[in-house]
């Protein structure tokens, strides 16, 4: 797959990685069981206090939390981790601007809201038609939002030096 390739004001040359198809269709996958698992548990709780607090209210309530969790997973998640939801962070993807600057509020939003557009006519058919045709695999969001994809290629290791053995070494 080819890098997209970004190149500063200040002609700095650097290259991204993106995401391939099944990297991003396993990580959308695990995102999809945890969406469920959290709609389930709102079911519930709403279930629950049906009783109480009539059937209706229940529906309307359970209806308004479905929506909550289906649309701010990702943007709670994105805005959280630096991009990653929990399914990126697996297979340890990340979204980045295209543009090479920082991804900001307004980038997540419109990538996220324009997730339904991608779920039509379902099961992000046409979000994966327009990744499949996309050289670097962005989905109708991205393009919108000016957002990628990546391979996440940055270490995160920590060392952690010992004070007493720092101390017999000297």
């Amino acid at each position: 797959m080819a890098r997209y390739k970004i190149t500063t004001p200040e002609l700095v040359d650097f290259s991204y990685q993106p995401a391939g198809l099944v990297t991003r269709s396993l990580a959308c996958l695990i995102d999809q069981l945890l969406l469920i698992l959290l709609m389930m548990g709102a079911g519930f709780v709403v279930g629950s206090a049906a009783g109480i607090i009539g059937e209706n209210v229940a529906n309307a309530i359970l209806y308004l939390l479905i929506f909550l969790i289906q649309f701010g997973y990702f943007v709670f998640f994105e805005l959280r981790s630096n991009g990653q939801s929990p399914g990126k962070q697996v297979f340890k993807l990340r979204v980045v601007s295209a543009s090479g600057g920082r991804l900001t509020p307004d980038d997540i939003l419109i990538r996220n809201v324009l997730r339904a557009v991608d779920f039509l006519p379902f099961g992000y058919f046409l979000g994966l038609v327009a990744a499949f045709m996309d050289p670097y695999h962005r989905r109708f969001g991205d393009l919108a939002a000016g957002t990628l994809v990546i391979q996440d290629s940055r270490q995160r290791s920590i060392t952690f030096q010992d004070p007493q053995r720092k101390r017999a070494n000297s």
